[in-house]
């Protein structure tokens, strides 16, 4: 399918380091050691990935990797891991102003013991690392934390979509884990309500939204207790084609349709603590939008049509049809273009409209779901300057009115 890693987080690690300053596992949790459960993990064809931090202790307390960089790197190199996740808890009051020279120079000592180890840069956006990790970094995340609320799946996209030009061949904004088959508490604090969990609209939603904006695919459910529904979404060879075919670029937003009357309060800390992005005063309510993300060789697009709605159900159409033009939306270059789209979700071809055969409709999108089509042509290209120069929203002024405070 193209999983890759099975990564272990925060609280693999003993309380204290060896007497020889060395990160040492949890006893209990990992007898045989790490070296011996990556070789296991290698032995499945697999790779094998780890956590640590970059102050003085992880987020749970146990020791991190500050002052320790260059023993910690070689001690990654020597038990054969293949991907460290460097989280942003504990810093020093030096790091705190400015975390960069840290993580570069954790990143440095990675490289000199291993060039093959993946680092990833996990401070949550505060510092907007986008800016300089791609310098020494494979990935990065944009944002807090994620949870299985919908809401905070659309807070994220809103806020790391824009940011695809600090994309570059072997470097990606990372979005966080999936939330599918995840149970979690809001803003996974521990006196916080539990959540709801996504239903299966919503997960297929958020999975084909970090496909399409080119985001790490790391599943956070449990995997000896996920359901069939969830395991059908992160399983669905058709979708994940769209990783393998889609190039070292990150999708971008289309369009954004909205009528009705919509009351959309503000977002606090843009993207970091938000609120729900609306809600429909009266309807009916229509909040839409479109992805698109082009193949590697210009001849296939795959395209996302999102039934985005709002924080409650109330006023918002249950289901609407969305449309993509071939030339104004999806740059399609040519004449006499031979075009098949493919429902991928649904696993068939998608008969084209005889009336109009340069727009292509994706109907009776339910509520907080999405459509994935891949449109491919043999004789003509996808212009991806086009798609990336036309991702501003689209708005029905005339029938839109938008309050907020």
């Amino acid at each position: 399918l193209g999983y890759e890693f099975v990564n272990v987080d925060d609280c693999w690690q003993a309380e204290t380091r060896d007497e020889t300053g060395r990160l040492r596992p949890d006893p209990v949790r990992f007898p045989r050691g790490i070296k011996w459960l990556a070789s296991r993990v290698h032995d499945l064809g697999l790779k094998f990935g780890i956590y640590t931090c970059i102050g003085t202790h992880t987020c749970e307390g146990l020791p991190g990797s500050y002052d320790h960089y260059e023993i910690d790197a070689k001690t990654f190199a020597e038990w054969d891991v293949d991907f460290v996740k460097v989280d942003t808890c504990s810093l020093t009051m030096e790091q705190n102003w400015d975390p960069e020279p840290f993580y570069e120079e954790f990143a440095r000592a990675m490289k000199k013991e291993s060039g093959k180890i993946l680092y990833s840069v996990c401070n949550w956006g505060i510092w907007e690392p986008w800016r300089w990790a791609p310098r020494f970094s494979h990935a990065w995340r944009t944002t807090m934390d994620i949870f299985p609320a919908f809401w905070r799946v659309l807070e994220i996209v809103d806020y790391s979509e824009p940011l695809a030009d600090y994309v570059k061949p072997g470097a990606f904004n990372d979005m966080d884990m999936l939330e599918c088959g995840v149970s979690g508490r809001l803003f996974n604090w521990p006196s916080m309500p539990e959540i709801v969990p996504l239903d299966v609209n919503e997960c297929r939603s958020h999975f084909t939204l970090w496909v399409l904006l080119r985001s790490p695919l790391v599943l956070g459910m449990d995997m000896t207790k996920i359901q069939d529904e969830d395991m059908s979404v992160v399983t669905n060879e058709e979708v994940l084609s769209i990783v393998r075919q889609g190039g070292e670029t990150q999708g971008r937003r289309l369009s954004r349709e909205i009528s009705g009357a919509l009351f959309a309060p503000p977002t606090l800390f843009n993207g970091i603590l938000g609120l729900v992005p609306s809600f429909c005063v009266f309807g009916p309510c229509v909040f839409s939008e479109t992805y698109a993300r082009v193949s590697d060789d210009g001849k296939s697009v795959a395209v996302g049509f999102l039934n985005r709605g709002g924080f409650f159900d109330f006023g918002f159409d249950s289901s609407v049809n969305i449309s993509v033009h071939l030339d104004e939306d999806l740059g399609l270059r040519g004449e006499k273009c031979t075009i098949r789209v493919r429902d991928l979700w649904n696993r068939k071809d998608v008969e084209r409209s005889s009336t109009d055969a340069r727009v292509i409709t994706a109907h009776n999108v339910r509520l907080r779901d999405m459509a994935l089509y891949r449109v491919e042509s043999e004789n003509c290209k996808f212009d991806q300057i086009r798609i990336d120069d036309h991702h501003a929203s689209r708005m029905s002024l005339f029938e839109v009115m938008i309050v907020t405070i």
